[in-house]
């Protein structure tokens, strides 16, 4: 079969059009992944800063607790 003149070379640009889709799909879906794992790295990160300054800020509590204790036991000298 001799195909119609100028179909095989639509079928042909249609195809490529196809697969320049597919490719900028898979751009379009690798950027969204890196963007998804900076997310997930920077959220964890700022969880773990802050786990961090609550710990400190507990101690800190700590050490005001102990000294208004002492302060205490000792009639606020």
């Amino acid at each position: 079969n001799i195909p119609f003149p100028g179909k095989l070379s639509s079928r042909q640009e249609a195809a490529g059009k196809r697969a320049e889709l597919i490719q900028a799909n898979a751009r379009t879906t690798r950027r969204e992944i890196k963007i998804d794992a900076m997310q997930v790295f920077l959220q964890n990160y700022f969880n773990l800063q802050a786990l961090k300054l609550n710990e400190q800020i507990n101690q800190l509590l700590k050490d005001i607790t102990r000294v208004e204790k002492t302060r205490y036991r000792t009639a606020g000298s």
